[in-house]
Protein backbone atom coordinates (compact mmCIF):
# COMPACT_ATOMS: atom_id res chain seq x y z
CA UNK A 1 0.00 0.00 0.00
CA UNK A 2 2.85 2.33 0.29
CA UNK A 3 2.85 2.77 -3.71
CA UNK A 4 -0.56 4.35 -4.19
CA UNK A 5 0.69 7.97 -5.31
CA UNK A 6 3.36 6.50 -7.48
CA UNK A 7 3.68 3.70 -9.12
CA UNK A 8 5.85 1.08 -7.55
CA UNK A 9 9.34 0.43 -8.92
CA UNK A 10 9.94 -2.41 -11.31
CA UNK A 11 13.38 -5.10 -11.27
CA UNK A 12 15.35 -4.22 -14.18
CA UNK A 13 14.69 -6.72 -17.01
CA UNK A 14 18.71 -7.55 -17.24
CA UNK A 15 18.96 -10.72 -15.33
CA UNK A 16 21.93 -10.27 -13.54
CA UNK A 17 20.97 -6.22 -12.77
CA UNK A 18 19.70 -5.18 -9.39
CA UNK A 19 18.52 -1.51 -10.41
CA UNK A 20 14.89 -0.49 -10.78
CA UNK A 21 13.64 -0.05 -13.83
CA UNK A 22 13.32 3.67 -15.95
CA UNK A 23 12.74 3.42 -19.10
CA UNK A 24 11.80 0.26 -21.29
CA UNK A 25 12.28 -1.70 -18.83
CA UNK A 26 16.22 -1.07 -18.12
CA UNK A 27 17.82 0.78 -15.11
CA UNK A 28 19.57 4.02 -15.89
CA UNK A 29 23.25 1.80 -16.66
CA UNK A 30 21.61 -0.88 -18.66
CA UNK A 31 19.35 1.40 -20.74
CA UNK A 32 23.27 2.73 -22.06
CA UNK A 33 23.97 -0.66 -23.10
CA UNK A 34 20.65 -1.65 -24.66
CA UNK A 35 20.22 1.39 -27.44
CA UNK A 36 16.33 1.85 -28.71
CA UNK A 37 15.79 -0.15 -31.98
CA UNK A 38 15.83 2.29 -34.87
CA UNK A 39 11.82 2.61 -35.75
CA UNK A 40 11.07 1.52 -38.95
CA UNK A 41 10.25 3.78 -42.08
CA UNK A 42 8.06 1.04 -43.65
CA UNK A 43 4.58 3.19 -43.78
CA UNK A 44 6.08 5.63 -45.83
CA UNK A 45 8.23 3.69 -47.73
CA UNK A 46 5.00 1.85 -49.19
CA UNK A 47 2.80 4.73 -49.17
CA UNK A 48 5.24 6.15 -51.83
CA UNK A 49 5.29 2.61 -53.68
CA UNK A 50 3.68 3.05 -57.28
CA UNK A 51 2.53 -0.57 -57.47
CA UNK A 52 1.03 0.13 -53.90
CA UNK A 53 -0.96 2.77 -55.29
CA UNK A 54 -2.46 1.06 -58.18
CA UNK A 55 -3.46 -1.52 -55.89
CA UNK A 56 -5.13 1.15 -53.72
CA UNK A 57 -7.42 2.50 -56.66
CA UNK A 58 -10.92 1.93 -57.02
CA UNK A 59 -10.89 0.53 -60.53
CA UNK A 60 -8.56 -2.30 -58.60
CA UNK A 61 -10.78 -2.76 -55.08
CA UNK A 62 -13.66 -0.81 -55.41
CA UNK A 63 -16.88 -2.83 -55.52
CA UNK A 64 -17.08 -2.58 -59.44
CA UNK A 65 -13.03 -2.75 -59.54
CA UNK A 66 -11.04 -5.60 -61.44
CA UNK A 67 -10.49 -7.34 -58.32
CA UNK A 68 -14.50 -7.73 -57.26
CA UNK A 69 -15.24 -8.12 -60.93
CA UNK A 70 -12.96 -11.33 -61.31
CA UNK A 71 -13.78 -12.75 -58.11
CA UNK A 72 -17.38 -12.40 -58.99
CA UNK A 73 -17.31 -14.47 -62.44
CA UNK A 74 -14.24 -16.71 -61.19
CA UNK A 75 -16.44 -18.04 -57.53
CA UNK A 76 -14.23 -21.37 -57.56
CA UNK A 77 -10.53 -21.71 -57.35
CA UNK A 78 -8.78 -21.42 -60.70
CA UNK A 79 -5.76 -23.69 -59.54
CA UNK A 80 -5.77 -27.48 -61.31
CA UNK A 81 -4.12 -29.80 -59.93
CA UNK A 82 -4.11 -33.22 -61.90
CA UNK A 83 -6.35 -32.24 -64.05
CA UNK A 84 -9.14 -31.21 -61.67
CA UNK A 85 -9.92 -27.97 -60.24
CA UNK A 86 -9.83 -26.84 -56.88
CA UNK A 87 -13.39 -26.48 -55.53
CA UNK A 88 -12.79 -23.86 -52.39
CA UNK A 89 -14.01 -20.47 -53.07
CA UNK A 90 -11.75 -17.97 -54.15
CA UNK A 91 -10.45 -15.18 -51.84
CA UNK A 92 -7.76 -13.32 -53.79
CA UNK A 93 -6.62 -12.30 -57.54
CA UNK A 94 -3.54 -12.94 -58.18
CA UNK A 95 -1.59 -11.87 -61.11
CA UNK A 96 0.46 -13.90 -63.71
CA UNK A 97 2.57 -10.82 -64.77
CA UNK A 98 3.52 -8.88 -61.42
CA UNK A 99 2.59 -5.02 -62.10
CA UNK A 100 5.95 -4.07 -60.85
CA UNK A 101 7.28 -5.06 -64.27
CA UNK A 102 4.22 -4.88 -66.48
CA UNK A 103 1.60 -2.55 -64.88
CA UNK A 104 -0.19 -2.51 -68.68
CA UNK A 105 -1.62 -5.46 -67.40
CA UNK A 106 -2.87 -5.01 -64.26
CA UNK A 107 -6.77 -4.61 -65.38
CA UNK A 108 -6.14 -7.60 -67.83
CA UNK A 109 -8.45 -10.23 -67.48
CA UNK A 110 -5.65 -12.45 -69.44
CA UNK A 111 -3.20 -11.67 -66.34
CA UNK A 112 -5.99 -12.49 -63.62
CA UNK A 113 -6.94 -16.07 -61.51
CA UNK A 114 -8.80 -15.86 -58.94
CA UNK A 115 -7.55 -18.17 -56.59
CA UNK A 116 -8.28 -19.57 -53.00
CA UNK A 117 -6.00 -18.50 -49.73
CA UNK A 118 -4.06 -22.20 -49.82
CA UNK A 119 -3.35 -21.57 -53.52
CA UNK A 120 -2.35 -17.88 -53.49
CA UNK A 121 1.45 -17.06 -53.30
CA UNK A 122 1.29 -14.16 -51.91
CA UNK A 123 4.70 -12.00 -51.88
CA UNK A 124 5.46 -14.27 -55.09
CA UNK A 125 5.71 -11.22 -57.86
CA UNK A 126 3.85 -12.53 -60.37
CA UNK A 127 5.02 -16.14 -60.40
CA UNK A 128 2.91 -18.76 -61.08
CA UNK A 129 5.08 -21.41 -59.54
CA UNK A 130 4.46 -23.97 -62.47
CA UNK A 131 0.60 -24.20 -61.68
CA UNK A 132 -1.94 -24.67 -64.22
CA UNK A 133 -5.39 -22.80 -64.23
CA UNK A 134 -8.42 -23.23 -65.73
CA UNK A 135 -9.73 -20.32 -68.22
CA UNK A 136 -10.79 -17.09 -66.70
CA UNK A 137 -14.35 -15.96 -67.50
CA UNK A 138 -15.08 -12.44 -68.35
CA UNK A 139 -18.03 -10.71 -69.25
CA UNK A 140 -20.21 -11.51 -72.66
CA UNK A 141 -18.67 -15.39 -72.14
CA UNK A 142 -15.35 -14.56 -73.58
CA UNK A 143 -12.95 -16.89 -71.84
CA UNK A 144 -8.67 -16.15 -71.07
CA UNK A 145 -7.27 -19.63 -71.33
CA UNK A 146 -3.94 -19.81 -69.02
CA UNK A 147 -2.85 -23.47 -70.78
CA UNK A 148 -2.23 -24.37 -74.24
CA UNK A 149 -3.42 -27.20 -75.81
CA UNK A 150 -0.09 -28.68 -75.09
CA UNK A 151 -0.80 -28.46 -72.00
CA UNK A 152 1.35 -26.20 -71.20
CA UNK A 153 1.81 -22.47 -69.60
CA UNK A 154 0.20 -19.97 -71.34
CA UNK A 155 1.06 -16.38 -70.25
CA UNK A 156 -0.73 -13.47 -71.91
CA UNK A 157 0.53 -11.13 -74.20
CA UNK A 158 2.88 -7.92 -73.25
CA UNK A 159 1.17 -5.05 -75.52
CA UNK A 160 1.65 -1.80 -75.85
CA UNK A 161 1.42 0.74 -73.12
CA UNK A 162 -1.51 2.30 -75.12
CA UNK A 163 -3.95 -1.02 -74.94
CA UNK A 164 -3.48 -0.74 -71.05
CA UNK A 165 -7.64 -0.63 -70.17
CA UNK A 166 -8.95 -1.41 -73.44
CA UNK A 167 -9.77 -5.03 -72.64
CA UNK A 168 -10.92 -4.07 -69.54
CA UNK A 169 -12.98 -1.04 -70.69
CA UNK A 170 -14.30 -2.42 -73.51
CA UNK A 171 -15.62 -5.79 -72.13
CA UNK A 172 -17.54 -3.78 -68.87
CA UNK A 173 -18.82 -0.62 -71.61
CA UNK A 174 -21.14 -3.94 -72.95
CA UNK A 175 -22.64 -5.04 -70.03
CA UNK A 176 -23.93 -1.08 -68.90
CA UNK A 177 -24.73 -0.23 -72.37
Amino acid sequence: MGCVSRACPTACRTSTCSGYAVTRGYCAICLKNNPAPPTSNYKFRVAKDPTKLLYDRMDWKGPRGTRALTLVMNPLCQHTHGGLQCRYPAKAVHHLHDPKDHPELMHSPANLVAVCANHHQGGQRGETQGYLYVPTKWYGGKEYPHIDQFGQLMLPHIGQPGERYAAFFGNAAKVIS
